[in-house]
């Protein structure tokens, strides 16, 4: 919902509307400790650091302050399944689920 595609909140304010960056992501590392997540941004030309701070503390706060609606929920959903999907056809995933 927040940084998953294009049609992500993260890609469609900083990319898309408001020009701020040319790439946007997130990711959590939970394979030691309590883990550790990290939201990000590539800025485009001209941005300074502290644009896409302020741009990537809004949407958060925005993520915070309103819920997901029932298409973002459902296109995350799709996201995830057809993630798991599409990692059963790989050798690995194979093995692991046979």
């Amino acid at each position: 919902i927040l940084s998953a595609g294009d049609n992500s909140r993260l890609y469609q304010s900083l990319v898309y509307r408001d020009q701020v960056a040319l790439e946007t992501g997130a990711f959590f590392e939970d394979k030691q400790g309590t883990g550790s997540a990290a939201i990000y941004a590539i800025l485009a030309g001209g941005k300074s650091a502290d644009d896409g701070e302020k741009a990537l503390r809004a949407e958060i706060a925005k993520l915070i302050a309103s819920a997901p609606s029932a298409a973002e929920l459902g296109e995350a959903k799709n996201q995830l399944i057809t993630g798991e999907l599409q990692g059963r056809e790989t050798a690995e995933g194979m093995g692991n689920f046979s």
